[in-house]
């Protein structure tokens, strides 16, 4: 469960390449799905990982993204993370 929240807090930073002015904004974002999760190895406190998020497609309010978890180059986790934007 911390692997897949670190991914989809991860997928936030991903909107500051769409917009560079989002930090002005008050967005709401809301993990709508994950799909495809797969945890290869075992994460414990004390590693420094790497977490790795790639745009893949916005729908409407919605946002996909690829993202892994890496510890010293290799892959310890990865899944598709699904959320809702919501800008008020």
């Amino acid at each position: 469960v911390v692997q897949i929240e670190m991914m989809a807090q991860a997928t936030s930073f991903v909107l500051n390449k769409i917009n560079p002015n989002i930090t002005e904004l008050d967005i709401e974002v809301a993990l709508l799905t994950v799909q495809n999760a797969k945890f290869r190895k075992f994460v414990v406190p004390g590693m420094d990982l790497v977490i790795k998020a790639d745009f893949i497609k916005n729908r409407g309010p919605m946002m996909t993204n690829d993202c892994q978890i890496y510890c010293n180059d290799e892959l310890m986790s990865e899944a598709t993370v699904m959320a809702s934007l919501k800008i008020n």
